[in-house]
Order: structure tokens, then sequence, then C-alpha cells
């Protein structure tokens, strides 16, 4: 607990790196696949996070049970 403030700033840094390198090679690909496909293919990037979010709010959803009757 001692560090999630640092963790915090690191890991929310490292997360948008990623975007940066590939996001300038984007126009390459519509260049060489077409919008369409480019299209198709970043929409279905995002289709395991939608259904991680489903999952969860699922998960969220549900009560939460304690075994042998724990309060």
């Amino acid at each position: 607990m001692a560090y999630s403030a640092t963790q915090y700033a690191l890991f929310s840094s490292v997360m948008l790196l990623l975007p940066k390198f590939v996001g300038g090679w984007s126009g390459l690909a519509v260049d060489t696949f077409g919008y369409p496909a480019f299209f198709i293919g970043t929409a279905a990037l995002g289709a395991p996070v939608i259904l991680l979010v489903l999952l969860a709010a699922r998960a969220a959803a549900q009560p939460l049970t304690l075994p042998h009757g724990g309060t």
C-alpha cells in the first residue's frame, strides 16, 4: 500500500506508450488494407474488453455469499 501512488503513475504512463508507437503505423495499415478492414480490425480488438466488462458487471450483480454462514 505504500507504493500505490507511485505504481499508479508508473503503470498509467506505461499503458499509454503502446498506442503512441502503434498510432504512427495506423496510416500505413489503412493504406495497405483499406479503411473498412482497418475499422473492423480495430473494432475486433475492442471485443474482448466489452466481454470482460459484461462479465465483471454480471459478477458484481451477484450477491456475495460467505462460506459456512460467516458474517
